[in-house]
């Protein structure tokens, strides 16, 4: 995500003037870039922060769903190329 052009990504948001408190940019990854932007904090502590906030809300999802629910697809993405889950969510946008 950093190694992608992530930061780059946010500083241009902060630059054309959307602003912290806007309810995108406080998710996670967005709160955190900014906190470091701003000087709030180092470059390693945000990616930590990222890295916990994601392991967090990766929890709260197996609370949410129920893993036997059949409206629910599941991917295993070390298992399922990327063309593979297109293909399945064109075929569900599409019925």
């Amino acid at each position: 995500m950093i190694s992608h052009g992530f930061m780059e990504e946010v500083g241009a948001l902060l630059q054309l003037g959307f602003t912290p408190d806007l309810p995108a940019l406080s998710s996670i990854g967005y709160r955190e870039i900014i906190q470091y932007l701003q000087g709030g904090t180092t470059l390693e502590e945000a990616v930590y922060k990222i890295k916990t906030g994601t392991h967090r809300f990766i929890r709260h999802q197996y609370a949410w769903f129920r893993l036997k629910d059949e409206r629910i697809k599941w991917f295993d993405v070390e298992k399922t190329s990327g063309m593979e889950i297109e293909q399945v969510v064109d075929i569900f946008i599409k019925s």
